[in-house]
């Protein structure tokens, strides 16, 4: 098998891999850039209660430095008190919740759902002894009464999309290969498109590859338009935690449904 035909196969074979090792790709050091919990709203106390970070492992909050401290009271970097999250803070943060919750009433089953999707349901949130009564809401939120928002099939495209890439295929290409398995033997050239010079038993061999491992090929592979929205998506959420704490989706209309 030739260089380009080992990349192939990697590729395929490591598709649900790099979805799991990577699907928000943030460092130790980036999941709380940008935030600062005093000014966080119920709604995003309730997103970063139920987020990848456990807050409830944090004594308290370095303002200055914007991160969680696990043992000491005080900074030890810059010297600050810290905002200790003890009981009167989570009362606090559990009133804001409810206020939440009481405005928007599906808003705690969309946030059940789109972390199922992420982590699974049997990987449940930690949350303050203080708020057990949010953990029992948890517990009983149902189902979202309408098509629920699926953050992981985005994530799985924008992967997809990004190993493709690296092989020199364009967007237009990558469409072609997820989509068809009808690409002739050798090299070749099909309406102005080269496919990166790959042969197309290759082609072939790399979307059954990546169909049997993902199963359905999430829509937004598959359109120019929203591939653009899915990336674009999927960068914010990787690099901006506010844009996840907001509950920010992939097109920005209501009635857009993702």
């Amino acid at each position: 098998m030739n260089i380009i035909g080992a990349a192939v196969w990697g590729l395929a074979k490591n598709v649900l891999a790099r979805l799991v090792a990577c699907q928000r790709r943030l460092g130790k050091k980036k999941w709380s850039e940008g935030i600062d919990v005093r000014r966080l709203s119920g709604e995003a106390w309730l997103r970063l209660l139920t987020g990848e970070t456990n807050i409830t492992a944090f004594v308290g909050w370095c303002a200055r430095c914007r991160t969680g401290k696990c043992r000491e009271t005080t900074c030890l970097h810059c010297g600050e008190a810290l905002l200790l999250f003890d009981e009167p803070f989570w009362v606090q943060i559990g009133h804001k919740i409810r206020l939440a919750l009481q405005k928007d009433r599906t808003l705690l089953s969309r946030v059940k759902s789109e972390r199922g999707s992420l982590y699974g349901i049997r990987d449940q949130p930690m949350f303050p002894g203080s708020l057990e009564w949010l953990f029992k809401s948890w517990e009983q939120a149902p189902r979202p009464p309408h098509q629920p928002f699926d953050p992981k099939a985005h994530y799985l495209a924008a992967n997809c999309i990004e190993s493709l890439q690296r092989l020199g295929l364009s967007k237009e290409e990558i469409i072609d290969v997820l989509s068809t398995a009808e690409f002739p033997n050798g090299q070749f050239e099909r309406q102005g498109k080269d496919y990166a010079k790959i042969p197309g038993e290759e082609l072939r061999a790399l979307g059954e590859g990546i169909r049997r491992a993902v199963g359905d090929i999430p829509g937004s592979a598959l359109d120019l338009s929203e591939m653009g929205r899915t990336m674009a998506w999927v960068d914010r959420q990787r690099t901006v935690p506010m844009a996840r704490l907001k509950g920010e989706r992939v097109r920005t209309s209501k009635s857009a449904g993702a």
